[in-house]
């Protein structure tokens, strides 16, 4: 991204017809999505998903919901029942026995509650019911 080559090889492609543009696996750092929406398009959002998901977990809503900024701050999509979880107690094998759901701005570890794509229950938390 501080290669000015960079800049040049993205400028020999037409992107003027792109509406929107998604990063499709980790969320990226604010200067790579800086980047991307400078370069590629203005609406170019982070967004989550992990091949065994089979599709995007997490992203970030544009338009009136709020301005985009080069962030990593994504939301579950409507269909994925997610939350951020804090272990409240841990057993002796080290394995959580208690969890309790963050406060707003709270670190935390993500879960989800309910079976997603084609995951099949592996590679993420999927926590059981309550």
């Amino acid at each position: 991204m501080t290669d000015p080559a960079s800049t040049q090889e993205m400028s020999r492609y037409d992107m003027s017809t792109l509406k929107v543009g998604t990063f499709c696996a980790e969320p990226v750092s604010p200067a790579v999505q800086k980047f991307a929406m400078e370069n590629i398009c203005s609406h170019y959002i982070n967004s989550y998903w992990a091949t065994e998901h089979g599709g995007i977990v997490f992203s970030c809503p544009w338009g009136d919901f709020k301005p985009l900024e080069a962030d990593a701050k994504t939301w579950p999509l409507p269909w994925v029942q997610a939350q951020v979880r804090i272990v409240e107690e841990t057993g002796d094998d080290g394995s959580v026995s208690q969890w309790r759901e963050a406060e707003a701005g709270e670190k935390g570890e993500c879960a989800r509650d309910d079976p997603y794509g084609n995951d099949r229950r592996r590679g993420c938390a999927l926590l059981p019911p309550s």
